[in-house]
């Protein structure tokens, strides 16, 4: 029992030091070089199309880029394309980074260190199924566009191992529509099957020299919100229907 024990303190202690360390490495980097450096980590190709597209972002004041969700990679490929000088802001999970409440003694561990991690990648913070964080995450992507800053969104909520998106949720084109947000609509593809349900196991090991192509479709811009949601997710799902 008392070597099992010390087995765990010892494991405990390593995790707290590469923690640590990760912690003020991080500190040493601005988001987009600590993303770029994850991407190049795994020897990802990222290939763009209808570029000019995507340069419009620069053009317009208020933006919300919106795509298909396929794995946690998504996050880097959208960061590595976007070439602006506006701050790029991004919804994700609230436990992307360990939950303090969590069973797990690493989540415990790395969620003593969530909000920075948040803060320095510029994350805002979803509780999947929570109505008052639901408000709140609308409010704080309401301040980031009217301060000129981009939100990146995953408008159906959850990956898929196809990538090919159900349905979009209502909240956030509700908001487009009526604050006069335009949506950059992105297609995201990958050259092998890397995509993960919700409650599958993530594998990183697929990640390793995949090649992503990002189809950067027209801006849109509407005031009924379901006429914007259902342009957007359709320039979205196209690409991956022709192909599938």
């Amino acid at each position: 029992m008392k070597e099992i024990i010390k087995i765990v303190i010892i494991i405990i202690a390593i995790v707290v030091i590469l923690v640590l360390f990760m912690y003020f490495y991080i500190k040493t980097l601005t988001p987009n070089e600590f993303v770029t450096g994850a991407v190049n980590y795994f020897n990802v190709t990222v290939k763009i199309k209808n570029k000019d597209n995507l340069n419009k972002i620069n053009q317009t004041k208020k933006v919300i880029i919106m795509a298909n969700h396929i794995n946690g990679l998504d996050y880097g490929v959208l960061y590595n394309i976007i070439q602006s000088n506006k701050k790029i802001y991004a919804v994700a999970k609230h436990n992307v980074f360990g939950d303090k409440t969590d069973g797990s003694i690493v989540s415990n561990i790395l969620g003593l260190f969530k909000d920075s991690a948040y803060d320095f990648f510029n994350l805002i913070p979803y509780i999947r199924g929570n109505k008052d964080s639901g408000t709140k995450v609308k409010q704080k992507m309401l301040n980031v566009v009217n301060n000129g800053d981009i939100v990146i969104l995953f408008p159906e909520g959850e990956t898929s191992r196809s990538g090919i998106p159900i349905s979009f949720k209502p909240g956030s084109f509700k908001l487009c529509a009526d604050n006069n947000i335009s949506i950059l609509p992105i297609t995201i593809k990958y050259n092998k099957q890397i995509g993960v349900n919700r409650t599958d196991p993530i594998n990183m090991k697929k990640w390793h020299n995949a090649v992503a192509t990002a189809i950067v479709h027209p801006m849109v811009n509407n005031t009924n919100p379901d006429i914007l949601r259902e342009q957007v997710f359709q320039a979205i799902r196209k690409p991956l229907i022709l192909n599938s």
